[in-house]
C-alpha cells in the first residue's frame, strides 16, 4: 500500500518545527526501537498537523490533546496521515475518539478497521514484540522498571496521561 502524501500544511519547515518539538517535549527515555521509530515519528507529525487544524477551529485544548493521543493509538499499523484526515473529517461530523484502553480494545478487536483500514489488530504477540524489538515480557518489564504486567499497565497509563497533558 502506497503511503498517503503529507498534506500541504505539512511543509519541510513545519516538519522541522515538529521535530524540534518532539526532541524538546517528547517522552523522555521511551524508545520504540529503530524499526518502529520512523512510524512513531510520522504519527507524531500527523498528530501535530491535526492539532493545528483543530486549533484553527477553536477546539477546546483538552479535546485537541485527546484527539492527538487517539490518533497515535489508531495509527498503529496504519498510515498516520490517512488516519489524521479521517479523524478531521469525523470531527466535522461531531465524531470523537477517547484515547485509552477501551479504544485499544476496539482496535485489537478490529472494530474500527472498516473505517480506518486494517492496522495493528490481528497481529500475533510475537509479531508485535518483534515490531517493538522486545525479546521477552521480562525484557519489557525490565525496560520500564516494573515487576508485573499489572505494574507495566499502570506505568504505561501514567506515561500516556503525562504525554497527553503536556500537549498544548
Amino acid at each position: 500500500m502506497k503511503p498517503t502524501p503529507r498534506p500541504l500544511g505539512a511543509t519541510d519547515e513545519k516538519i522541522a518545527e515538529w521535530e524540534l518539538k518532539l526532541k524538546n517535549q517528547g517522552p523522555p527515555g521511551m524508545s520504540f526501537g529503530p524499526r518502529y521509530e520512523a512510524m512513531a515519528r510520522e504519527a507524531f507529525y500527523a498528530g501535530c498537523w491535526l492539532r493545528e487544524r483543530l486549533m484553527e477551529r477553536d477546539v477546546d485544548p483538552l479535546l485537541r490533546r485527546k484527539s492527538c493521543a487517539s490518533l497515535g493509538q489508531i495509527s498503529h499499523g496504519r498510515d498516520p496521515w490517512l488516519v489524521a484526515r479521517i479523524m478531521l473529517d469525523d470531527f466535522e461530523k461531531a465524531t470523537y475518539y477517547e484515547p485509552g484502553l477501551e479504544l485499544g480494545d476496539a482496535l485489537l478487536r478490529g472494530e474500527l478497521s472498516a473505517h480506518f483500514g486494517p492496522g495493528g489488530e490481528g497481529r500475533s504477540k510475537h509479531e508485535m514484540m518483534e515490531l517493538l524489538e522486545i525479546g521477552s515480557l521480562q525484557e519489557l518489564l525490565d525496560r520500564y522498571g516494573v515487576k508485573t504486567p499489572a505494574e507495566l499497565k499502570a506505568k504505561l497509563e501514567t506515561e500516556i496521561a503525562k504525554i497527553t497533558s503536556a500537549m498544548p
